[in-house]
């Protein structure tokens, strides 16, 4: 067998079975194609008329455990507004209002040390395209409590330090990335 047969048999496969990169891939591909290249995620750092951001809880070993900003990967043929209001729904069960552009342009590379991860290569890269957004309707979520569970959210004026690693390009670069973030919100108006 060669790589351009396994690839033609693979396609075939996917016409079968109805994948769709438009719609997803499912976790096996999509995974498999994430050791191949880089993912392009987009980021929604939702903030309050407080200044605060909104965080969500998530433990999984591609990421690990901690606090992130949610997100969401760009699929084929989606506009990055889409997908910022797809992400939301998703993560929120509510819609956002975003910023025209992205308030930063962060790249993750996660080399090694995950436990429970056999392909050190599933996605290990991406390309983190943050956006200031704002509930619509002025609608806010239920927060978190307590200790976390994963998918709660909660509102910091500051980046805790139980912060997933992959995150770090933000820790990292967060004074020019709120204060832009900040200005972003500010502009944006309610849908």
């Amino acid at each position: 067998m060669s790589v351009h047969s396994d690839i033609e048999r693979i396609r075939t496969d996917m016409r079968l079975e109805g994948i769709s990169p438009r719609t997803g891939l499912g976790e096996e591909l999509f995974l498999f194609a994430s050791t191949l290249i880089p993912l392009v995620n987009v980021d929604l750092l939702v903030m309050n008329g407080r200044g605060e951001f909104l965080l969500t809880w998530r433990d999984d070993p591609h990421c690990g455990r901690g606090w992130h900003i949610p997100g969401g990967c760009l699929r084929l043929g989606e506009s990055l507004s889409q997908r910022i209001h797809r992400t939301a729904v998703s993560e929120f069960s509510l819609d956002v209002a975003h910023a025209a552009r992205p308030a930063g342009v962060f790249e993750f590379i996660i080399a090694d040390g995950r436990e429970g991860i056999a392909d050190q290569a599933e996605r290990c890269h991406s390309v983190g395209l943050l956006y200031a957004c704002r509930f619509a309707g002025g609608c806010i979520p239920k927060t978190a409590t307590g200790e976390p569970r994963v998918g709660e959210m909660k509102w910091f004026s500051e980046m805790p330090d139980d912060l997933i690693r992959v995150h770090d390009c933000y820790r990292n670069n967060w004074e020019e990335t709120y204060t832009t973030a900040w200005r972003d919100y500010n502009g944006i108006l309610d849908e």
